[in-house]
């Protein structure tokens, strides 16, 4: 069973909201650094 992910932008989201998410269980709560790029030049078809 995979763990819900809730995406925590910024400031999106208070802190006490992100520490109360943290708490339920499955939540896996992930900021900005935690994505990864796609690049804009990236073949979605692998044709290149």
């Amino acid at each position: 069973m995979s763990a819900l992910r809730t995406g925590i932008i910024g400031t999106g989201i208070p802190v006490n909201h992100a520490a109360a998410l943290r708490a339920v269980p499955g939540v896996d709560p992930v900021g900005v650094d935690d994505i990864e790029p796609v690049l804009a030049s990236a073949d979605p078809e692998g044709e290149s």
